[in-house]
Parts: structure tokens; C-alpha cells; sequence
């Protein structure tokens, strides 16, 4: 489960017209197998936080949802709850809409810019290619122990780790594939075929 949010926003009236009238959430489930489930919370930001929307979404392989709603307030917060096999698949963008439609720039998110919530403890591993015995060794670094050994391709020699998604990507010198491993449970959960003799591994979190 991932919970995101918008964090709170300001809309105060100029001129005593407020900049967003309504708000936009666009949902793309990009995986082409699997379903999610988004439940959207609005929230009205007053002297207390007041909930007024709440509407829990199952997107299917590949689809997308549009959703529009009221957001003429001074203050408003959207928060996302996104579970399902497909939830690293589902990207959330949050457009802020004047009374004409018009898209308002500074009410504009996307998945990238909207909050994580709940415990971001950093995990603090380190991934080891053992290239020899084609496995690789993760350890704790805060005790500086071997903590798991998990076999990947053969003659393994990169190592990247995207920390958003928990994944860690070992580039395979002699079987020309990477391992993708889950960082929560330290098991390869996918092989990617890619070009001869790989040799290192570079992340766009």
C-alpha cells in the first residue's frame, strides 16, 4: 500500500475570486496485466480538517480515469491510497482548474511531486555484485553485517537501487540480463533481457 498526498494548498481569493474553482485527478494504471485500487480523499482545510470527498477507484490493466471535483476553498488537501499488484504501475496527476477550466500552474502535480506518507525510515542496505559466485550479497549498514545472499545471473558486476520503488538492479555480464530484486524481501522478482555483456547500472528515480 502507498499513501501520497498533495500536502495542503493554499487558495486564497484575489480579488475576491479563488484561483482554483475545481480539481482534476487523471489515474493511469500502466501495467498491462494487473488491476489497482486508488481510494481519493478530499479534504476541506479550515480551523479543522474536514473530509468532503471520498471515492475509491479499481482501475484495470491499462486504463484510465478522470475525475473532477469541487475545490473552490481557501485551503484543500487530496490524499491517494493506492493498493493492488499493478500500485508501482499507477501514476496520480492533480490539476487545480479555474471558473473557466483554465489550468492553474501552481495547483499542477504529479506522482513524482506528491508526498509520501507514512514511515520513510531510510532502509540503509548495501548490494554487492559478486561477480564469481553469481549471487549478491546485501548488507545491513548500520551493523556492517551480511544480512542476505541472493542469486541473481551469472558473472553479476553492477548494482543500482531505485529508492522510490525499493528495487535493485544487478547487471549480468555473461547471461546479457538484469536481475530485478525487491528490496523488502531480498528475492529477484523479474529478469530483463538487454545487450551483450552488460556492465553497469544507471537510475532515474
Amino acid at each position: 500500500m502507498a499513501i501520497l498526498s498533495t500536502g495542503p494548498i493554499e487558495n486564497n481569493a484575489v480579488s475576491d475570486v479563488r484561483p482554483t474553482q475545481q480539481v482534476t485527478v487523471k489515474i493511469d494504471n500502466r501495467n498491462s496485466l494487473d488491476e489497482s485500487v486508488v481510494l481519493i480523499q478530499g479534504y476541506n482545510l479550515t480551523a479543522t480538517r474536514t473530509l468532503y470527498v471520498s471515492e475509491q477507484i479499481s482501475l484495470a490493466p491499462d486504463q484510465v480515469v478522470t475525475r473532477t471535483y469541487f475545490a473552490n476553498l481557501d485551503a484543500f488537501e487530496f490524499v491517494f491510497t493506492v493498493e493492488g499488484v499493478a500500485m508501482e504501475q499507477t501514476e496520480i496527476s492533480v490539476w487545480g482548474k479555474n471558473e473557466t477550466g483554465q489550468l492553474v500552474a501552481a495547483h499542477r502535480l504529479v506522482s513524482s511531486e506528491l508526498e509520501m506518507e507514512g514511515d520513510n525510515t531510510p532502509v540503509n542496505r548495501i548490494y554487492v555484485a559478486n561477480f564469481n559466485s553469481n549471487d549478491v550479497s546485501v548488507i545491513n549498514g548500520e551493523t556492517y553485517t551480511v544480512i542476505a545472499t541472493v542469486p541473481v545471473g551469472i558473472n553479476p558486476n553492477g548494482a543500482g537501487a531505485n529508492p522510490l520503488t525499493n528495487r535493485v538492479y544487478i547487471s549480468n555480464q555473461d547471461d546479457n540480463t538484469i536481475s530485478v530484486i525487491d528490496g523488502e524481501t531480498n528475492t529477484v522478482i523479474a529478469t530483463i533481457p538487454v545487450g551483450a555483456r552488460p556492465f553497469a547500472v544507471g537510475i532515474n528515480p
